[in-house]
This record gives structure tokens, C-alpha cells and sequence, in this order.
């Protein structure tokens, strides 16, 4: 099992920074406002040929007992207890913080392996460093994480603590060595339908922070679900909001990240609430999926309320299964789960020019000469016809395609 090294420290010490300067790219969201980075993000990093779990946390708050800082806490004391090497942050530029000093007490008391890593070290400027070394630890390495000064001295550190270290089984859910192959499912919504709620429902563990307020996720967090023997990676997004109601800088990042995660996966759950109609923001993300070309199933959360789901008319979306579940209560949560595995293979699937021939012979009427499929995922079909097909007859050639060959859920291009 690979090993596991957790970034932690207060808030807004850079270490969304120093993480995504280690995995390559920018999988966390960075942001001067402090508390962007809430839920826990896991990423597989290679170190000169040694392989790891790198672990981004929220800033920690030792004394916060209520509220979304108090479930932020919970988040770093489950990442701390899983990991076998702990990387404190400390910021050169504030100085030595009385929660810095509280927090090394606790680090100690763990007999853990610990870098302590003091950033914002500039060398323009000459920061004083030597008051960290009264919290005791023997690894210290000064870096400038948002320029990558003195990240060599750092990675031999890494390198040197996670080689020497005996293999431990760490309780953490990880499973992404092939993350490349495995199906990406992506969970994706309006604010507060229960995205967070939903996952971790499926993980048995409280991996996501969910709280009553709206826009507690506010990056792509992707995790490992072993669904019956098979794998696959599920990504908890923010809550899609009107582009007027995008209000800060944060928000706006988010958004970004929910459309990527959209280009990368192959289904999109839909979690839509139960208790009120399809709302023009839940249209608009069955748009996106579908002009993407992703598998779909729709979702309706919070049906322990009570409130029968009134489908609405989806005229253009008649082909997306609905798969009805209690977040909540776990009631049919792997329903959707299920329901996605077969339509991630229906994408795959490669139809025969025998097959093609056979179904246009018994659909006359449109003189169809010719058919055969030229792309997967979505499925692509080109048609020679004998008289111009309108956009009527397209969807008739859709219907049939997907009731002879089981692609209910995934879009068609003809």
C-alpha cells in the first residue's frame, strides 16, 4: 500500500500551494482568502521513482467546537491519524502563531514522522526562521512554495522518511495506482441537493464536509469506490450556480473546476432534489453533460421527505434513466452507482455492420441505403439515405438505436 503524507498547519499558509506544486498542475484551489480548501483532497505523487498519497487539508482551528471550521477540524484530525508522514506548515511572514504552537504540541504527542516546512521564505527578503526551531522537530525545510524555492531540499526529506518507513496499513480509502483506467463518475448538482451527503454515504466515512449551508464544497474532490469487486473514481463538485450569483473570486474558480471534472468524466450523476420540479439550473447541467457527450442518470435526493419528484417535461433528455435515493438514510444508494456501470459500458460498445444492416432492413420507411458506427464514447453513427432525414427522423433513428442496442443514458450523434 502506498504511503500517505498529509499537508497540515493553520489557514492560508500555502498548503493548496505546496500541493499542487508536488502533483503537477493545479488540482486544489489557491486563493489569498483564507479557508478555501475544506474537504480533503488525495492525490498519487512519484518522487524520483518513490510513489505516495499526497493529502491537501483545510486550515486547522484547534479550538473551533461548532459550525463548518469545527467539521474542517475533523477533516485534518481523520487525515493526521491516517498518515504516515504529517508535513506542518508554518508561514515565515506572520511569524510564530500561538495556534502554530498548539497545533506542534498535539503533532508531537502523535510519534509521528513530521517536516516541518516553513514557507513564504523569499530570498529577497531575509525572513527570520530560527523561532520556529523551538517547536522541536529535526526536519525543517524553508521554501517559497508559489515560486518552488528550496522544494529540492524539501522532496529529499520526503523521499528519505517515506523509503525508511515499514509498511503499515493506514485506513485511509485510496486505490488510485491505475486511476487512468478506472470509470470516472462524476457527482454534480445545484447547492445543497446532498453531492457531499451522497459520497459519503457510499465511502461508510465522513470524507466530505456537510454542512445545511449552501456551497460548503467549493473544489473537485476525487475518491476511490469499490462497488462489487470493481473500482471506480467518484468526484464530488461544487453546486453549479447561476453565473449571476457567482459572487467572489472562490465561486467563480469553482465553477471552472465543475466544468472539468465534466470534461473528464464518463457519467455524470445528476442529484436534483426530489421535493420541487426540474429547475432551469438542473436543465442546464443535463445540457452540459449531454454536449459533452456523457453517459447521464438523473438522480431525485431527499425522498425520505415525503415529496413525490414531478419529472417535468424533458423532452430533449427522454433517454436519461431516473434512479430515486435517500442520501440521508442510504435508502438505494448504489442504484445510481449501478445504473452507471452499464451505461459506461453501453458507451464502449462497438455495433457490427451485420447488426447496423439487419435493424435499417426492418425500418424501411426512411430508405436508408447504409449505416455504420465511426466513434464511441458517445457512440457515433454516419447514415447514407435516399432522401433527406429531418431532425424528427434523426430522433426516431436514435430511439431505435438505443432500444435494440441498450444505450439508454448516454447521448447519440447520427
Amino acid at each position: 500500500m502506498l504511503k500517505v503524507i498529509a499537508i497540515v498547519g493553520r489557514e492560508n499558509v500555502g498548503k493548496s500551494t505546496l500541493f499542487n506544486r508536488l502533483v503537477g498542475g493545479r488540482p486544489a484551489i489557491t486563493h489569498r482568502e483564507p479557508g478555501i480548501t475544506r474537504d480533503r483532497n488525495i492525490k498519487e505523487i512519484e518522487l524520483f521513482g518513490t510513489k505516495a498519497l499526497l493529502v491537501d487539508t483545510g486550515g486547522y482551528l484547534p479550538y473551533e467546537s461548532r459550525g463548518i471550521k469545527a467539521k474542517v477540524k475533523e477533516q485534518v484530525d481523520i487525515s493526521i491519524e491516517s498518515a504516515d508522514l504529517i508535513i506542518f506548515m508554518v508561514d515565515a511572514k506572520s511569524g510564530l502563531t500561538p495556534p502554530d504552537s498548539e497545533f506542534a504540541n498535539r503533532l508531537r504527542k502523535l510519534n509521528k514522522k513530521v517536516i516541518l516546512v516553513i514557507n513564504k521564505v523569499d530570498t529577497k527578503k531575509s525572513y527570520g526562521v530560527s523561532e520556529f526551531q523551538s517547536l522541536g522537530f529535526k526536519k525543517i525545510a524553508s521554501i517559497s512554495a508559489i515560486h518552488g524555492l528550496g522544494l529540492n531540499e524539501l522532496v529529499d526529506y520526503i523521499k528519505q522518511e517515506i523509503e525508511t518507513e515499514t509498511e503499515i496499513e493506514t485506513g485511509i480509502e485510496t486505490g488510485i495506482e491505475t486511476e487512468e483506467n478506472l470509470p470516472k463518475f462524476v457527482v454534480i448538482g445545484r447547492p445543497n441537493v446532498g453531492k457531499s451527503t451522497y459520497i459519503n454515504a457510499l465511502l461508510k466515512e465522513p470524507r466530505m464536509i456537510v454542512d445545511e449551508h449552501p456551497g460548503t464544497t467549493i473544489d473537485s474532490i476525487d475518491v476511490t469506490l469499490n462497488y462489487e469487486g470493481r473500482e471506480l473514481i467518484l468526484i464530488d463538485t461544487p453546486g453549479v450556480r447561476r453565473r449571476t450569483k457567482v459572487k467572489s473570486d472562490a465561486e467563480f474558480y469553482s465553477s471552472v473546476r465543475t466544468k472539468r471534472s465534466i470534461s473528464k468524466c464518463d457519467v455524470g450523476i445528476l442529484l436534483v432534489d426530489a421535493g420541487v420540479p426540474l429547475t432551469h439550473q438542473d436543465k442546464r447541467i443535463l445540457s452540459m453533460l449531454i454536449k459533452e457527450g456523457k453517459g447521464i442518470v438523473i438522480v431525485p435526493n431527499k425522498i425520505d421527505i415525503g415529496i413525490e419528484f414531478r419529472e417535468g417535461v424533458l423532452n430533449f433528455a427522454r433517454f436519461i434513466p431516473i434512479t430515486y435515493i435517500s442520501a440521508l438514510k442510504e435508502d438505494k444508494i448504489y442504484e445510481p452507482i449501478k445504473e452507471g456501470f452499464r451505461i459506461w459500458s453501453a458507451r464502449k460498445l462497438r455495433i457490427s455492420k451485420k447488426k447496423l444492416r439487419e435493424l435499417t432492413e426492418m425500418r424501411t420507411k426512411l430508405r436508408i441505403t447504409s449505416m455504420v458506427q465511426i466513434g464511441v464514447e458517445p457512440p457515433e453513427f454516419k447514415i447514407k439515405s435516399m432522401q433527406k432525414l429531418t431532425p424528427q427522423d434523426k430522433r426516431f433513428i436514435e430511439r431505435e438505436l438505443r432500444a435494440e442496442f441498450g444505450f439508454q443514458g448516454t447521448p447519440i450523434r447520427v
